[in-house]
């Protein structure tokens, strides 16, 4: 899969952070689905945002990053494009235990087929623990992992699990 660059993934957070407040509503009950039985509405947003030129076969990861985008139903401030923080660095604000760790190493073991939404599923609730906690995410930077989940050298776990373990002791 070719990935876009960053130009398009800034244009696309611009886009999403632009929409309504019902239409953020439509695409946060759709967070759930996949792109595939998404209704019309959604699916209407969700092509108004994308940036034009993304290739067939990454639409699902942006329609991820999308549909997750508005699980937290806010923009938290102290994350902004200019801070390069990761997810990683997210769950290790979050962290509560070593469940917490289980359910991180769960989160980087997991792998995306199109269509599965295990993925999706994991980073929607790591997420709603973020809003939940006050801790904010680098939308673009989340975007552009996400979309370098599929990388055969795993760069975005690799990068995730520096972040979340880094510096920890005896976390296994």
């Amino acid at each position: 899969m070719e990935i876009t660059g960053e130009m398009p993934i800034k244009k696309f957070i611009n886009n999403l952070e632009s929409l309504s407040g019902r239409e953020r509503t439509i695409l946060r009950h759709n967070a759930e689905s996949s792109i595939v039985p998404t209704g019309g509405d959604a699916l209407t947003i969700f092509y108004k945002v994308l940036p034009y030129k993304i290739a067939p076969d990454e639409e699902e990861l942006w329609f991820v990053a999308a549909m997750i985008r508005f699980y937290s139903r806010c923009s938290i401030p102290g994350i902004h494009e200019a801070n390069n923080n990761d997810f990683g660095w997210t769950l290790r604000k979050i962290r509560n235990g070593d469940s917490f760790d289980q359910r991180v190493r769960a989160l980087l073991d997991c792998r995306y087929q199109k269509g599965d939404r295990v993925l999706a599923d994991r980073l929607r609730h790591m997420v709603k623990l973020a809003e939940i906690k006050q801790v904010g995410i680098n939308w673009p930077v989340f975007t552009m992992d996400l979309l370098h989940w599929e990388d055969p050298e795993r760069s975005t776990q690799k990068k995730w699990a520096r972040s979340y373990y880094g510096g920890q002791t005896g976390v296994f």
